[in-house]
């Protein structure tokens, strides 16, 4: 960038910049991505702050290789360019790149936020670190993340039930201040993961007790802990619960109701609720199928496998 651009061109060529660039989004264009680039470099504008969002571009455009080369390549990179490549590559099974660069950014002095922490903690569990992943749980503790940011809460409590490692999820649960929905059924999904339908039961009770609404997938998962419990009484009042609170035509909650309803036997209940999904998934084909086979109704699941397949 040379002196003979005053503040006025350059806030001009940065908001023209910027503006060529979220049409760029918009279209998902990684060669109008690509021609944007090019221009910039040509018009001598590049150290402007739009390199950070022609990297955020080249990601949305899918755009990889593009949009890696531009970030090493920035002289300041801000903390959402960092969360943005990091996010990216987790979003396609690049664990170990995610982590490379979370490592880097540490290094480089770039404090990571409750963004970073959310992506990496699912890093670390697609991969097992777990002492990797319990160090990075201990930069979260020293920024004070931990116990004031439910985002990074339930991601940690996610990490740590895929380690296996329930007693760390709780621990970490119980000591985040303001506890939310995405928190709470984090937990649930772990112990059901782990074959602790009891504990699951006690989180969503002490949920209940504390005023926090469920949704979809809290009624979803916890349901799920009914069937496997057999527990047909919790079952039923789980079931008025996702009426009452609107989710009774979600297609999550209505799976795991059949699924549960078919666990507990009552077969003719599982099928009411399936015939009642307008548009029913493969998961919920799937789970009415198997509910009819565990119940021994091999000829009528016989018959909705061709039903599927029609479909």
């Amino acid at each position: 960038m040379t002196s003979s651009f005053n503040s006025t061109s350059l806030s001009d060529a940065s908001q023209f910049y910027s503006s060529l660039i979220q049409q760029c989004i918009k279209k998902k264009s990684l060669t109008d991505a690509n021609l944007i680039h090019n221009h910039i470099l040509k018009s001598g504008f590049f150290y402007l702050n739009i390199g950070n969002k022609l990297t955020d571009a080249y990601l949305k455009c899918g755009g990889i290789v593009d949009a890696r080369k531009l970030f090493d390549e920035l002289p300041n990179r801000f903390i959402v360019s960092w969360n943005s490549m990091i996010s990216y590559y987790i979003s396609v099974k690049r664990s170990k790149e995610a982590i490379f660069l979370y490592t880097r950014m540490v290094l480089e002095g770039v404090l990571p936020d409750e963004f970073t922490f959310s992506s990496v903690f699912k890093a670390f569990s697609e991969l097992s670190l777990v002492h990797q992943g319990r160090q990075a749980h201990g930069v979260s503790v020293v920024l004070g993340l931990e116990v004031s940011n439910a985002f990074v809460g339930s991601a940690l409590v996610d990490m740590y039930a895929k380690f296996g490692k329930m007693k760390d999820a709780r621990l970490v649960a119980d000591r985040v201040r303001d506890k939310d929905v995405v928190l709470f059924t984090a937990l649930i999904v772990g112990y059901n993961q782990h074959g602790d339908g009891g504990e699951a039961l006690d989180v969503f009770g002490n949920m209940i007790k504390q005023g926090i609404k469920a949704n979809e997938y809290t009624f979803a998962s916890i349901l799920i802990t009914c069937g496997n419990l057999e527990d047909l009484g919790v079952g039923k009042l789980v079931h008025g619960l996702v009426i009452k609170s609107g989710f009774g035509s979600a297609v999550a909650s209505q799976t795991s109701l059949l699924t549960m309803y078919a666990r507990c036997g009552l077969i003719i209940d599982s099928l009411n609720v399936f015939s009642n999904i307008l548009h029913p998934n493969q998961v919920s084909w799937t789970s009415i199928i198997v509910g009819l086979v565990q119940n021994d109704k091999e000829e009528l699941a016989s018959f909705v496998k061709v039903q599927r397949n029609d479909s």
